[in-house]
């Protein structure tokens, strides 16, 4: 699967709290959102959690026909209890074989999802495949060292930090892409479970969030 992340009620207190206002995004998703016209378009959230993406969206768009997907199934069924409107919009999906076909969804939404993902590949590849305009998408990368998993062997998910030029390689082997822009920022990933290596002690991670156009 893309991601086993043990259940841990910390996971569904953030979701249930935060990243449900517009005050909850980040500069790089403010900046992105701006340039992509979501009114009256059909979403796909990938790594939905609770759902809150779903007010967010309403909010910036008014009519929007949103759908989410995420692995954890007590995250799924807290948004569908929050949400009972679109409850059978949401679902569980591991992240490498969506159950739609191609271009199902004008635009598909996956952000925090690719650096938990030791198949980030397939996870791109289907995120895009069933994207019919538009796909936003986040990296966490780096400029010094080789694409590598930060987290340790007891983390309840893995850290993956993809070397750049490894994420432009898979970027440009995705059909039919048009257009790329890009927002992209250094962090300083949370260090519980990560192992202590070049990248965290020069503090040379981003988080680069793309607008992928047909």
């Amino acid at each position: 699967p893309c991601l086993q992340m043990k259940p841990q009620i910390n996971y569904l207190k953030f979701y249930k709290k935060y990243r449900c206002k517009i005050g909850d995004l980040y500069p790089s998703e403010k900046a992105i959102l701006t340039q992509v016209d979501l009114r009256k378009k059909s979403i796909l959230d990938v790594g939905c959690a609770c759902g809150g993406f779903y007010k967010i969206f309403k909010k910036i768009a008014g009519d929007v026909d949103y759908s989410g997907m995420d692995v954890s199934p007590e995250l799924i069924g807290w948004a569908k209890r929050r949400f009972p409107q679109i409850a059978d919009h949401f679902r569980v999906n591991s992240g490498t074989r969506f159950p739609f076909k191609d271009k199902k969804f004008d635009i598909v939404f996956c952000t925090s999802v690719q650096a938990h993902c030791l198949q980030y590949g397939k996870l791109l590849r289907e995120c895009w495949r069933v994207s019919k305009e538009s796909l936003i998408f986040d990296f966490r990368f780096s400029l010094k060292d080789k694409t590598t998993d930060l987290a340790g062997a007891d983390a309840d998910m893995p850290y993956i930090v993809l070397n750049i030029n490894d994420m432009f390689d898979l970027i440009k082997s995705l059909d039919g892409l048009k257009e790329l822009k890009m927002d992209s920022y250094k962090i300083q990933p949370n260090r519980n479970h990560l192992k202590e290596n070049g990248i965290l002690k020069d503090h040379a991670v981003y988080c680069g969030l793309l607008l992928l156009k047909r």
